[in-house]
């Protein structure tokens, strides 16, 4: 992914300076005020599977399900998870964070 962004940002600037579109300077600009525009995103990001990565070390997968164990029928779990893995992207901005929060907390309760 980063190759190919490197990849795709260098011929972008070759063909916008091939056309004289674009001066090196300007094309030079326009790769940090999108590289800075992509900063929150990214950090959302790190931030997200860091935290699904703590849950993972702090073994909160199975603290659940001692906790909640046999007290959500299986049948409800599904739509459950549907609903906390909603409010955690819509909290997160980022549904891959979500899922890297909830994996490790859906999987060990869905298999007891």
């Amino acid at each position: 992914l980063l190759w190919a962004s490197i990849a795709a940002n260098l011929m972008a600037a070759g063909m916008a300076r091939a056309q004289g579109l674009l001066t090196v300077a300007e094309c030079v600009e326009a790769f940090q005020h999108g590289a800075g525009q992509m900063v929150p995103g990214v950090l959302v990001l790190v931030l997200t599977f860091s935290l699904g990565h703590a849950s993972q070390l702090l073994h909160v997968g199975p603290f659940v399900v001692s906790l909640v164990g046999d007290s959500i029928p299986i049948p409800l779990l599904p739509p459950a998870g549907f609903l906390l893995a909603a409010l955690l992207s819509a909290a997160s901005g980022s549904s891959w964070g979500a899922m890297s929060m909830l994996f490790p907390i859906l999987l060990p309760l869905a298999a007891r």
